[in-house]
């Protein structure tokens, strides 16, 4: 691999699948070479199996430090998550790109790709955006501060395809997609093994529709067979005019320190609005302080593993979801005590189901 060399993958994967000792002190599951493992506190295979399964989002990119990348996808499938939603995941090469969709497969891992960047709905250029990715420049590419997102390069209108062997690492002829420059970035992954589906957009006004109609038609086009996941801010019209181009859609429900509303009214909604749309439901749930994200007064008010159980609970019982994601390992990480929020966050994950 150019940026993710055997030799992290392989002590990855028997960090994984050998010692299954990542976290395992403070109680998180494990996977082991014959099945799941317990620490203390961590759920039975039977309660696992019981849950819908669960992702978080996640803000790592991979042109910047690919074996940091790598390594936080490790911690996250060593708790027992499946899913990550990666907002970074676009900024770096085609190689780093690819490299870091080859970490996540080597762990068993599937990825969400982020096109809810405004570029991918034709507000931005898509080029400016991801230099890195547009030009191919092997270790280059981050987002702006804080943000979910040299020599001439070429267009993302010109993106070669990845072919057999993952030709857009060097060797394949460039692939024209004419005046759509997001077909392009969706076809170098759209046949990954670690490719679940691609995020079409998240808490969009209603005049964006016809813009997300667009762009999951072109995710239709290039990638007919992979899901499409739309995630709005509770309200049943918020998201019933996005449901209809997703196949799973749901809602966001952030309430430890907000004025957010219940789970389970959020839940509720979510689930009418995407059923009604003939889509599955998911549900976004809280893992982080809103002091990261706004002024606040006094300490952070981090959900506890009790609020942060209740509210995977109210999601299973009122939306009965087809996946939960959590939002976010990057705020856990920055967060004022990363190692207890991720204890009470993969503790109350998979707690028994309720």
């Amino acid at each position: 691999m150019p940026t993710l060399t055997l030799i992290v993958i392989t002590t990855l994967i028997a960090t994984l699948n050998a010692s299954g000792a990542l976290y395992a002190s403070q109680g998180h599951i494990k996977r082991t070479g014959t099945g799941w493992g317990r620490g203390p506190g961590a759920a039975r295979p039977a309660d696992a199996a019981a849950l819908p399964p669960q992702g978080l989002y996640e803000g790592c990119a991979p042109g910047s430090a690919p074996d940091a990348c790598a390594e936080r996808l490790a911690a996250i499938r060593a708790a027992g998550f499946r899913y990550v939603l990666n907002y970074s995941a676009w900024y770096g090469s085609p190689a780093a790109v690819l490299g870091y969709a080859d970490a996540a497969a080597a762990l068993g891992l599937r990825l969400i790709w982020p096109l809810n960047n405004p570029a991918w709905r034709g507000l931005a250029d898509l080029d400016a955006t991801y230099p890195a990715l547009a030009g191919g420049a092997a270790g280059e590419g981050a987002p702006p501060h804080r943000s979910r997102r040299g020599p001439r390069r070429r267009s993302l209108q010109h993106f070669p395809h990845p072919g057999v062997e993952n030709a857009a690492r060097g060797s394949g002829r460039p692939r024209h997609d004419g005046p759509d420059p997001a077909a392009s970035p969706i076809r170098l992954v759209a046949d990954h093994p670690a490719t679940w589906g691609f995020y079409i957009g998240d808490e969009l006004s209603l005049a964006e529709v016809p813009r997300v109609r667009a762009l999951s038609a072109t995710v239709r086009r290039v990638a007919p067979d992979k899901p499409q996941l739309y995630i709005a801010r509770p309200g049943i019209e918020r998201l019933r005019r996005f449901a209809r181009f997703a196949d799973l859609a749901g809602a966001d429900a952030y309430p430890v320190g907000s004025g957010d509303p219940p789970v389970g009214r959020v839940a509720r909604s979510a689930r009418i609005a995407a059923t009604g749309a003939g889509a599955r439901t998911a549900m976004v749930l809280q893992a982080f302080s809103w002091s990261q994200y706004a002024d606040w007064a006094g300490a952070p008010l981090y959900p506890s593993e009790r609020s942060l159980r209740a509210m995977r609970d109210a999601a299973i019982r009122s939306a009965r979801p087809a996946m939960i994601l959590w939002y976010s390992y990057q705020d856990i990480l920055r967060s004022d005590d990363p190692q207890r929020h991720w204890r009470d966050l993969v503790r109350a994950a998979f707690s028994p189901s309720p």
